[in-house]
C-alpha cells in the first residue's frame, strides 16, 4: 500500500470510508483535504462523514447543502464548494473536471436520403452520449423531411423519428430563405421547429460564436 494511502486509512474516522478510499487508485490530493474538512467539521459540530463527502464526489457535481457546508470556516467552506464541482470516476484513475456537453450542429440539405441518414447518426450519437446538445439546421432540399406526411422510402413518417429525437433534447431549426425561395409555407411544417433567417448563418453562429462541431452526413 502506498504511503499516501496508509495515511488516508488511518485517517479515517469510518471503516465504511476506508473501504471507499482503497478503493479509488490512485489517490488525488483532493482526498487529502476530504479528511482535512471531516476533522475541521468534526471541531465545529459536523454530522457528517468522510464516506458522505467520498459519495459526493463518486456522484459528481452537486448542490451544496447549507447544512453540510454552515459547521465549517470560511476557508473550509470554499475547500468543500470547490470539491463539489469535480468527479471521482468509478474508475479511480483520476479526479477529472465535469466537462460540458458536446454540442453539435447537424447540417441537412440534401434531401430525404440525407436527412434519414443523419437522423440515424444523430439516434447512434445521443446512444453513445446522452448528454449531448444537438442541433440540427435544415435549408434546400433539406427542409423536405420536416414537411407534414413526409416518409422516407420504406414508408415510415418523419414526423415520428423527428418527434422521437426532440425528446431526447435534439432542436430542429429551418431556413426561411429556403421556404421564402422555394414557395413553402410555414404551415406545411412538423410542429415543434424552429425558424432561422439563414441556415448558413445560423450555422456560422452555432459553430464560431456557441463552439459547436459542425457536421454533415
Amino acid at each position: 500500500m502506498k504511503r499516501s494511502q496508509r495515511f488516508l486509512s488511518d485517517c479515517a474516522s469510518d471503516a465504511a470510508a476506508k473501504r471507499l478510499i482503497s478503493r479509488h487508485e490512485p489517490l488525488n490530493p483532493c482526498a487529502y483535504l476530504l479528511q482535512n474538512l471531516v476533522s475541521a467539521g468534526a471541531n465545529n459540530g459536523a454530522r457528517f462523514t468522510s464516506e458522505e463527502l467520498i459519495m459526493l464526489l463518486h456522484r459528481g457535481p452537486a448542490r451544496t447543502s447549507p447544512n453540510l457546508i454552515a459547521p465549517l470556516s470560511g476557508v473550509h467552506a470554499a475547500i468543500l464548494s470547490g470539491l463539489l464541482l469535480i468527479t471521482l470516476p468509478s474508475s479511480g484513475k483520476d479526479i477529472a473536471r465535469v466537462q460540458p456537453p458536446v454540442r453539435a450542429a447537424y447540417q441537412i440539405d440534401g434531401g430525404d436520403e440525407q436527412a434519414l441518414r443523419a437522423l440515424r447518426n444523430i439516434r447512434n450519437h445521443l446512444r453513445v452520449d446522452p448528454t449531448a446538445k444537438i442541433t440540427v439546421v435544415a435549408l434546400g432540399a433539406g427542409v423536405d423531411f420536416l414537411l407534414k406526411d413526409e416518409k422516407d422510402a420504406g414508408g415510415y413518417p418523419f414526423e415520428l423519428i423527428v418527434d422521437d429525437l426532440r425528446e431526447g433534447g435534439v432542436r430542429f431549426e429551418v431556413c426561411l430563405n429556403t421556404l421564402d425561395t422555394r414557395k413553402i409555407d410555414k404551415t406545411r411544417l412538423i410542429d415543434g421547429i424552429y425558424f432561422v433567417e439563414s441556415g448558413f448563418a445560423e450555422l456560422a453562429e452555432l459553430q464560431f460564436r456557441q463552439g459547436f462541431a459542425y457536421l454533415r452526413p
